[in-house]
């Protein structure tokens, strides 16, 4: 890492406090007063760290930056489409709710990242597999074990 600011670095010290604040701020403002206990343990731990952290990490890029080369000259087709299912998955949980949402998400990367295999019918129906796997997994560890409730989604409710 440079400690000196050159042309075309950034300071990652400042992004990734910039990112911690946006995560514990959309953490806070999807906290539901109707949480069960056991619903709002995690945030309620998670939300004051993430800010206590992010302060830390800003006073750092006040005091001893650290500065890389930018990233969005780094920045691929692959990471880019990343990124956007991402996205494109917070936005959809309302409405299709986590299953049909992530499993459609989880599909679309495997996919992506493995798009040299899909030569075989079958192929399709292994990932499909896999990203039900993931989700049924997922779902059962929250909603059944920990009650935490995952979004049902508007379309079906």
């Amino acid at each position: 890492m440079k400690s000196k600011r050159q042309p075309g670095t950034v300071n990652t010290d400042f992004w990734g406090a910039g990112l911690m604040f946006f995560f514990a701020i959309g953490f806070w403002s999807q906290m539901d007063p109707d949480f069960t206990r056991y619903g709002a343990y995690f945030p309620n731990r998670l939300i004051p760290c993430l800010f206590i952290l992010g302060a830390l990490l800003l006073i750092k890029g006040f005091v001893k930056p650290a500065y890389l080369p930018s990233f969005w000259k780094a920045m691929n087709a692959t990471m880019i489409f990343t990124i956007v299912t991402g996205v494109v998955w917070v936005f959809t949980l309302e409405w299709l709710g986590f299953a049909l949402s992530s499993t459609l998400a989880i599909l679309a990367l495997l996919i992506r990242f493995r798009r040299e295999s899909l030569k075989q019918p079958a192929q399709l129906a292994k990932y499909l597999a896999i990203a039900l796997g993931e989700v049924g997994f997922i779902y059962l560890v929250f909603e059944k074990w920990l009650y935490v409730p995952l979004p049902v989604g508007s379309l079906w409710s």
